[in-house]
């Protein structure tokens, strides 16, 4: 079997839709040329990403009766507003989602294009060009909200224990979901109060101080509810189990905090465990930590990822600047017009030259 057609083959696996039984075995071959290429080039986690993002893409195509081999810039505007309509999900998604699907598709438009196979009436939308916001870092929690969120676990509960323990880790130590959900129990140092991640969305490893408030939870969970919860001893060495005694999901854990969390705070919209690594990294700014220090707690490559962070406390230093007396009373003892004068520039220049 040829690699376009196993990345088809996994994608129909996954998830029920044959992309050759409905785009055309043409049209099929060239998006799985497309996805074998990339998942050559592209980290895991973004290999899956973008495929489930193009397919999205070939789904509608498909659906709206039109062939991959003849793109017309009508429609494309027609998917557009599709997507930015709500493309078929029930719930509204952040403009930085949808940002991040078209990225997708515009790398695999771009690619057709280059083909020389498709044709291409009209322009690409504007949509589907490069487009500016794909950096925009969300509003962080403030120390209250993440106070109120985190007061509603029920401690008389396993579960709620084992939550608590989840969040304040969470925010203790800035890791991704997909992080902590592969925490093992070796991970966890307690007495030297660090968290070693093996693997992270780089490839690289780090290893990451404990708070004393998340090390407290932890040794809580570890005594009182992971001990009794139910098989257990499936789970082995995973730090974090599910009630079948398996690895604690992503989906699971969203679905948790949506429905048992979210519904019960007025800010339950912001709430999320992405929203608690950027509270983790604003707060570490605007204490006073530096970039170099923010961006190896968490586990950035490049400096570029960590600067959305230092934005914020440029921000919070533009209002403390305006109690500066040079930006309450302006340049004492110089007229407007003076500063604004052209001519007053060319005596200066004069004089420097003389």
């Amino acid at each position: 079997m040829s690699p376009e057609r196993e990345v088809l083959r996994d994608f129909r696996k996954w998830s029920g839709w044959d992309p050759e039984t409905a785009m055309g075995k043409t049209s099929a071959l060239l998006v799985g040329r497309f996805l074998w290429l990339e998942k050559n080039r592209l980290k895991p986690g973004t290999w899956l990403g973008r495929r489930l993002s193009v397919l999205r893409f070939c789904r509608y195509w498909s659906e709206q009766g039109l062939k991959l081999t003849q793109l017309s810039e009508e429609d494309l505007r027609g998917y557009l507003e599709f997507r930015h309509a709500g493309g078929g999900f029930t719930r509204p998604q952040a403009r930085r989602t949808i940002n991040g699907e078209l990225w997708s598709v515009r790398a695999f438009l771009a690619w057709l294009l280059a083909t020389d196979l498709v044709l291409l009436v009209g322009e690409l939308p504007g949509g589907l060009r490069k487009s500016k916001g794909m950096r925009r870092v969300g509003k962080a929690l403030s120390i209250e909200e993440i106070e109120a969120w985190f007061v509603l676990c029920d401690l008389t509960d396993l579960w709620g224990i084992r939550d608590r323990a989840f969040f304040e880790l969470a925010y203790g130590t800035g890791l991704r979901l997909n992080e902590l959900l592969r925490l093992e129990l070796t991970d966890v140092d307690l007495e030297d109060g660090s968290v070693t991640v093996g693997r992270s969305k780089n490839g690289e490893g780090r290893l990451v101080p404990l708070t004393e408030r998340a090390a407290g939870w932890l040794k809580r969970y570890l005594d009182q509810s992971r001990p009794e919860l139910p098989f257990v001893r499936s789970c082995r060495a995973l730090l974090w189990c599910n009630a079948h005694g398996k690895k604690l999901t992503n989906p699971s854990v969203h679905k948790r905090i949506s429905g048992l969390y979210a519904t019960r705070l007025k800010f339950g919209e912001r709430i999320g465990m992405h929203a608690l690594r950027h509270s983790y990294a604003t707060h570490l700014v605007r204490a006073g930590a530096g970039s170099e220090a923010v961006r190896r707690l968490l586990g950035h490559r490049r400096m570029n990822s960590t600067a959305i962070y230092t934005a914020v406390k440029v921000d919070d230093l533009r209002d403390v600047m305006k109690s500066h007396p040079r930006e309450m009373d302006g340049v004492e003892g110089v007229e407007t017009d003076v500063l604004n004068d052209p001519k007053n520039g060319a005596e200066n220049d004069a004089r420097n030259r003389s």
